[in-house]
């Protein structure tokens, strides 16, 4: 093990573990790190180091970094899903996190591997529409993103594509409808998530469902002064 890494690893271990947020830079990590916390991510000796070292790649933008931290990721959400649940959700909204900061060069690398990650699906497609909407420019490979993994609805769970649908709601992929309808029609959408009506109203009618929320909250405030 290398000096620099041994140094890593000791910074790690003195990281407040209760901290809702942690900015490596300034406990003196930097972007010449970047190989050294690859080999922590891979190989490091705790899983909490493992953790640290794939936060710091994030706020580094490393890129280069991501498919091993994808992949350790979906390996850790599989072995403690059954136990912590809880947890589960911790490292869930982490890799979230990660994949913002990265920011648009995330992207490819999440197509690439996309099919490899099963339990890390949900984050993922989360992320590809929170960068769609975020970063404008990235909006239409986005769309036919989440349209090729519509095509596969068949093959997909019902939460699933209601999670793919859900993210081309917020998009506003007008395109898509027709195939979204088709899953629809085949049953193959979980209706708890959203319902076709829904998608129908916020692609092709939002000043009318605009106005009905509208209605929702006017009535709502007029029930409460009523109480």
């Amino acid at each position: 093990m290398s000096k620099r890494i041994e140094a890593l690893v000791a910074i790690f271990e003195n990281v407040d573990k209760a901290a809702l947020e942690v900015d490596y830079a300034e406990l003196g990590i930097i972007e010449e790190d970047i190989p050294y916390l690859i080999e922590i991510l891979k190989k490091g000796d705790t899983f909490d180091a493992r953790i640290d070292a794939s936060r710091a790649l994030g706020q580094l933008k490393a890129v280069e970094a991501l498919d091993h931290i994808l992949f350790f990721y979906d390996k850790m959400s599989d072995e403690m899903s059954d136990e912590m649940n809880i947890y589960d959700d911790i490292l869930l909204d982490d890799i979230l996190d990660i994949l913002l900061e990265i920011g648009p060069p995330s992207l490819n690398v999440i197509f690439k591997v996309f099919d490899d990650i099963p339990n890390l699906k949900e984050r993922i497609l989360e992320t590809v529409e929170r960068i769609g909407v975020e970063y404008p420019e990235t909006r239409k490979e986005s769309i036919a993103f989440l349209i090729n993994q519509l095509k596969k609805a068949e093959y997909n769970s019902p939460k699933i594509n209601a999670f793919i649908i859900c993210s081309l709601y917020e998009l506003k992929a007008v395109e898509a409808y027709p195939l979204i309808e088709k899953c629809y029609k085949k049953n193959l959408v979980d209706l708890e998530f959203i319902t076709l009506q829904e998608v129908k109203e916020n692609l092709f009618f939002p000043k009318l469902k605009a106005k009905r929320m509208q209605e929702m909250a006017d009535f709502a405030e007029k029930f409460m002064k009523n109480l």
